[in-house]
């Protein structure tokens, strides 16, 4: 992992799963995608950055920012989510 909880910029998010929670490894899946779950978006951000070869925390809150105010409601997978959050920050997209 790239990042960790420490260096998140939101603080809207639940922790109730550990991160070490099965949903968390490998790849993005199929599995639902909850954008208030801390460790999940942490997860899906990391797996983005990683795909983009990016290390840079301001790309890490930028995912944040994207996933809370402009995800589409109708992306509710994470492997969505994740391809979404990758073509986004790679067009470097304004928010909304």
């Amino acid at each position: 992992m790239l990042f960790d909880k420490s260096d998140m910029s939101l603080t809207h998010y639940s922790w109730r799963t550990g991160p070490k929670d099965s949903r968390f490894e490998g790849e993005p899946d199929g599995s639902e995608f909850v954008p208030e779950e801390g460790n999940e978006v942490l997860y899906v951000l990391n797996k983005a950055l990683e795909t983009l070869g990016a290390s840079e925390k301001t790309k890490l809150h930028k995912g944040e920012s994207l996933i809370k105010e402009a995800l589409p409601s109708a992306l509710r997978q994470q492997r969505d989510v994740h391809d979404w959050v990758v073509e986004r920050l790679e067009e470097d997209a304004p928010l909304g």
